[in-house]
């Protein structure tokens, strides 16, 4: 008797122990991090350029280029001398020009000396023709003579001007012989060679340069996005060469007022009809980045 007591005993605090250890509940899993995602509402593609354009230059007279103080890579600072053309007939043509100005002074130097006698002269025989002293047509004479000195003077005063004008023309001539840069920045380009003749009417620039100015982006806006786009969005940039890269974050800063075609199309697309906006774009950190590099771009609010 006493040993089934004893075992029923032990079965009932063996179930008591078994119900307590199933209401424990299992330690909860961590939850996986939510995934931030952003939400775009228009995409374009763009290219990296700097503002204003590269600055393509030119020489204003056609001649031989006989100097070349720089070359690709080089920077520049603002009016440095870039380029020299033959410039033997400038300086001929300004010498000439120098001695017609020193003509030309020389002529109005003498008509002024002339006059103030003629003035003179003219005087007395005025006042002696009122007292009859000398006929009247000497003084009429003596007038006409001072009229025509003040005649020449003019003309004189004019050929000094005229020959000023030369001079500084000339020297403008000469001047446009040497090509000077018109900002800082780095040539990135040099299509000639000591020797060649250039000129303003060839097809390809002389020098190109990249002006320190800031990067930018320019992206084609499909027209059915531009709605969706405004001045001071944000925007994160993605090189089309670099997709695994991190993006660069920009800001809408323009969008343009004209449809127009596609200028970045590859031809891979095959919708020639499709119309954009042009949409610029400026970067909130300076990047390093080349011009003419694909991108694309994702707007977000």
């Amino acid at each position: 008797m006493t040993m089934r007591i004893t075992h029923g005993l032990l079965a009932a605090c063996l179930a008591v122990s078994l119900a307590g250890c199933s209401d424990k509940k299992p330690p909860r899993q961590p939850k996986p991090a939510a995934t931030q995602t952003t939400a775009y509402v228009a995409m374009a593609r763009g290219k990296v350029e700097v503002q204003g354009g590269l600055l393509e230059l030119k020489p204003l007279q056609p001649g031989r280029l006989t100097h070349l103080a720089v070359a690709e890579g080089d920077t520049v600072e603002r009016g440095a001398e870039l380029a020299t053309l033959d410039d033997q007939s400038a300086r001929t043509e300004l010498k000439t020009h120098e001695a017609e100005l020193v003509q030309a002074k020389a002529r109005q130097k003498a008509a002024e000396q002339r006059l103030p006698p003629a003035r003179q002269r003219a005087q007395q025989l005025q006042r002696a023709a009122r007292q009859g002293a000398v006929d009247p047509q000497q003084a009429t004479e003596a007038q006409q003579q001072v009229q025509q000195f003040e005649s020449a003077q003019a003309i004189a005063k004019a050929g000094v001007e005229i020959a000023r004008q030369h001079v500084a023309l000339a020297k403008n001539r000469l001047a446009e012989r040497v090509l000077h840069a018109p900002q800082a920045g780095t040539v990135v380009r040099v299509n000639a060679t000591l020797g060649a003749l250039v000129s303003p009417e060839d097809a390809k620039p002389l020098l190109v340069i990249l002006p320190e100015r800031p990067l930018q982006i320019r992206a084609e806006l499909n027209e059915s996005f531009v709605h969706r786009v405004k001045p001071g969005m944000t925007a994160d940039v993605v090189l089309e060469a670099e997709p695994d890269q991190p993006p660069l974050k920009a800001q809408v800063t323009r969008l343009g007022d004209l449809f127009g075609s596609s200028q970045l199309d590859d031809g891979s697309q095959g919708h020639p009809n499709v119309r954009v906006v042009d949409c610029l774009l400026a970067f909130d950190q300076p990047p390093t980045l080349r011009i003419g590099q694909n991108v694309r771009v994702n707007f977000h609010e």
